[in-house]
């Protein structure tokens, strides 16, 4: 059996070889795979996930799931079960312990925003990756401050996550009042 620290390194490989290969767009590169590990990571030593007796299997899982999070996602392969295909023949490719690939893909499967992608609701969040990157479209950046990142402070689970989203939702609120007075000339 190969040690957790070696699976990790070979996930991380595996992940790096997929983001070539799946041709992701800068939302979902490497550094933000990276930034939701060690996010990942951080919130789970917060939340004390990181002290009970299992603390480094329970990260290991963590690690291994924050990795692939994003390989196949259905905003890309347009299917939604091709992550959870993918992820399964990895795992099990390498001889990942059966408890151990259905703690990985039950935290990946509780991850996401597909609350916020309701075909119903037309914001161009909510539209398949084809039609958000229609060139008869005109994209603006803000329009996302508005579409999804202002509700995720609604959507944490732990109190290390709501704590986070305060933060970082109002810094979000001044850089768009900030942004609109310099928009308007009025700064």
């Amino acid at each position: 059996m190969q040690k957790p620290a070696d699976f990790i390194l070979r996930t991380e490989r595996f992940v790096r070889e997929q983001i070539v290969v799946l041709d992701h767009d800068a939302s979902h590169d490497w550094s933000h795979i990276d930034r939701v590990r060690k996010l990942a990571l951080a919130l789970a030593r917060e939340e004390g996930i990181a002290v009970l007796q299992a603390a480094a299997e329970n990260l290991e899982l963590v690690e291994i799931a924050s990795l692939l999070h994003d390989i196949q996602d259905w905003k890309y392969s347009g299917r939604e079960t091709a992550a959870a295909t993918t992820v399964e023949e990895y795992l099990q490719q390498h001889s990942y312990p059966q408890d151990k690939q259905k703690a990985v893909l039950d935290i990946i499967q509780g991850i996401g925003f597909k609350p916020l992608y309701d075909p119903a609701i037309q914001p161009r969040n909510n539209l398949t990756k084809a039609a958000y990157m229609d060139s008869s479209q005109k994209p603006t950046t803000i329009n996302h401050f508005y579409e999804k990142l202002l509700k995720l402070q609604g959507m944490m689970k732990t109190d290390a996550g709501r704590k986070r989203a305060r933060s970082r939702h109002a810094f979000m609120e001044a850089f768009l009042k900030q942004f609109m007075l310099e928009w308007d000339a009025q700064a």
